[in-house]
């Protein structure tokens, strides 16, 4: 069986006390391996979108569907399926990566005790399902180079390492879909050229990725465009 994913947006809009729309009636549907870039100036309504598909918000109007080969998740369940990257998402200053790690870690277990998704997700992925944590954790740290600092609390981490962990973070929970809020914030060249590898990297590993920036280098790792006004 062939693994099939499908988000479907219908008819979104947001608004404040029914008045100023950010946006309206948006509608569009992406499939594995589609890669979305939205666009447009500060305060249209990028990020607020992206809270959205990831159930952090709920819409004024319409619906947003997911299907994961053909079964169709319901809302309250999106969060297993979906990880975010974004600068409003804090980590705990008094906790080490590590640390992090292991809570991350704890919470995916735990859903998956109750997973809806099917045992072909997980075949053939670049990242094995078989002792996972275990296996990839050290290959992550060393990717994003914070291996050395892991067990430091996160308060001594310069802008560009916290980033760096929210990848990792968002790597180990190996979801469905990729939402990215400006995903080269606070990373140097070198930190750029890793986070343009991975992100490649779940494009062709039947992964959705959608990348909220106005920055061309993160617009072009997309296939399509959103501009919001």
């Amino acid at each position: 069986m062939d693994f099939s994913l499908k988000l479907k947006l219908n008819s979104i809009s947001h608004s404040f006390g029914n008045k100023y729309f950010l946006f309206k009636d948006l509608n569009f549907e992406m499939q594995q391996s589609d890669a979305l870039a939205i666009c447009g100036p500060n305060g249209s309504g990028k990020s607020t979108l992206l809270k959205i598909i990831a159930s952090l918000l709920k819409p004024s109007k319409g619906s947003i569907e997911l299907f994961i080969n053909s079964k169709k998740i319901e809302r309250e369940s999106f969060y297993k399926h979906i990880s975010l990257i974004a600068p409003y998402l804090n980590l705990y200053e008094e906790f080490s990566a590590l640390e992090h790690i292991r809570i991350c870690n704890e919470f995916v277990a735990k859903d998956e005790r109750h997973s809806e998704q099917s045992d072909e997700h997980r075949k053939g992925d670049f990242f094995s399902q078989s002792n996972f944590f275990m296996e990839k954790k050290q290959e992550l740290l060393d990717l994003f180079e914070i291996r050395k600092i892991a067990i430091e609390p996160i308060k001594t981490y310069s802008s560009g390492q916290k980033q760096r962990l929210k990848y990792i973070l968002a790597l180990l929970k190996d979801s469905s879909i990729f939402l990215l809020d400006e995903p080269f914030t606070n990373l140097d060249e070198n930190g750029i050229n890793i986070a343009k590898e991975m992100i490649s990297k779940l494009i062709k590993n039947n992964r959705i990725v959608i990348i909220a920036s106005n920055d061309s280098r993160e617009i072009e790792l997309s296939k399509k465009i959103i501009e919001l006004a």
